[in-house]
């Protein structure tokens, strides 16, 4: 039982590692079509969240926060519930992602002439909780077509 004003830590070792690869993983998996033609006004460069602040940039400028930003830090809040913690002893969890962005019409399978792209990921994850930091990495390829983003509606 924990005191008001007192953390709760987590017993289970490597918790921290688990989010710190979940995060990369989620990354490459997950990404709605709003982030990936985000990426595609963005360009080349490397973007940064911080989940726990709620706060995104691309090559050092702000930017609102994304979509995977928002949606990992669910995460995370619900992890820490299933561990019976709360998010604040997290004390750090953040995304780096260099990116190569390439954008192309099809002309082969699918939808002839449908806008496309070729994303280079390279992801680094770091987490520290109760003052022990882990970090993952990740890199990948993706092809994809891009559909059409209507207002409040997400692919």
């Amino acid at each position: 039982m924990a005191f008001a004003g007192t953390k709760v830590v987590f017993v289970k070792k490597g918790v921290g590692q688990d989010f710190a690869n979940v995060c990369c993983q989620m990354f490459l998996t997950s990404l709605t079509n709003a982030d990936r033609l985000n990426f595609v006004l963005f360009g080349d460069g490397i973007v940064t969240m911080d989940f726990l602040e709620q706060s995104c940039t691309h090559n050092k400028i702000a930017v609102s926060p994304l979509f995977y930003c928002v949606s990992f830090r669910d995460w995370l809040e619900h992890e820490c519930e299933r561990h019976g913690a709360n998010i604040d002893v997290i004390e750090k969890a953040k995304l780096r992602v260099e990116m190569e962005v390439e954008t192309y019409r099809n002309s082969r399978g699918g939808i002839p002439g449908w806008l496309s792209t070729r994303m280079k990921f390279a992801c680094a994850s770091e987490v520290a909780i109760n003052g022990i930091t882990v970090n993952a990495n990740m890199t990948e390829t993706q092809e994809r077509g891009l559909g059409q983003v209507l207002t409040s509606h997400h692919y």
